[in-house]
């Protein structure tokens, strides 16, 4: 049976990979920031090479949520202004972005976006409190949180809608179901996907580990960090009346990361603060009908 589940993961997994790679401008920066000797010039002329990634990226280091305090006008001066640490973080987002929105053809990808931008932003609040030079990379992580359910809807849409169906009756969480269903969740997927795409492994372990922070085996700071935040974001889009599958918060997590209770409401009041902002940079698709952050369904 485990073999099985196994291999209808990477299955899964292929399919989404081939569907949706990463771009190659991406890969091939990954390449030559990799040499410690990269030349900044090659690195310019390599992103340059696509439009919507240079878009993208330069979007990104302009905004409040990534950028430096100058204005960035063009590659070659982010290149040599930012590093190539910063300049990896910001190609990583970009390019990740593109991959997600090629791979959510079929679902609702307004709803998928305000999840992922709000665990996003609560992740990087939360992240602040102890990697204060890791925040873009927390951002990150909250992003692509909920990755796997792409792969998901995707692959399975008729079982995906009865196992949603399934779960707002029964008042369990999604991932509950899918475990029962597949022999995985949404969030093994997501991992799966983004080793598949080589992308850094604390980013992969954050993605894995978040619906079970207790049983993370590595990461358990960053696991712990996108749990809170996801767990948060989706108590956002709850309303009265409907079933609740939020499920509950850790108190581990809430340990490693050394918040209380008391904390939540302001980082919740920050990220709501933020939420529009991010949306328009990210996903300007997803504010449409969003007036307040916290206060339209989602």
């Amino acid at each position: 049976m485990g073999a099985l589940i196994m291999q209808d993961l990477a299955t899964i997994v292929a399919a989404s990979a081939e569907l949706a790679p990463l771009p190659q401008a991406y890969l091939r920066l990954r390449e030559l920031l990799a040499c410690p000797a990269a030349n900044m010039d090659e690195v310019a002329r390599v992103i340059s090479a696509d439009p919507g990634l240079t878009a993208r990226l330069l979007r990104l280091a302009n905004s409040p949520w990534f950028g430096c305090r100058a204005r960035v006008e063009t590659i070659h001066h982010a290149v040599h202004l930012l590093g190539t640490s910063e300049i990896h973080r910001l190609a990583l987002a970009g390019a990740a972005i593109s991959a997600v929105n090629r791979l959510g053809t079929g679902s609702d990808m307004r709803l998928f976006w305000r999840l992922s931008v709000h665990c996003a932003v609560l992740t990087r609040g939360i992240a602040a409190r102890h990697l204060p030079a890791h925040t873009e990379t927390a951002f990150v992580a909250g992003l692509l949180h909920a990755i796997g359910h792409l792969p998901l809807h995707q692959g399975f849409p008729e079982q995906m809608q009865d196992l949603r169906a399934a779960a707002n009756a029964a008042g369990k969480p999604l991932f509950v179901l899918e475990r029962a269903h597949f022999g995985f969740d949404y969030a093994s997927v997501g991992a799966a996907l983004l080793e598949h795409w080589q992308l850094p492994a604390r980013l992969c372990a954050a993605v894995g580990g978040h619906l079970s922070p207790t049983t993370a085996t590595t990461a358990l700071l960053d696991a712990s960090i996108v749990h809170i935040a996801s767990v948060l974001a989706l108590g956002a889009q709850w309303r009265a009346g409907e079933a609740d599958t939020v499920p509950d918060i850790e108190p581990v997590a809430l340990q490693t990361a050394g918040l209380v209770e008391d904390d939540i409401e302001a980082l919740l009041r920050d990220a709501d603060a933020g939420l529009l902002e991010a949306l328009a940079l990210i996903a300007p698709q997803a504010r449409a009908g969003l007036s307040a952050p916290a206060g339209a369904a989602a």
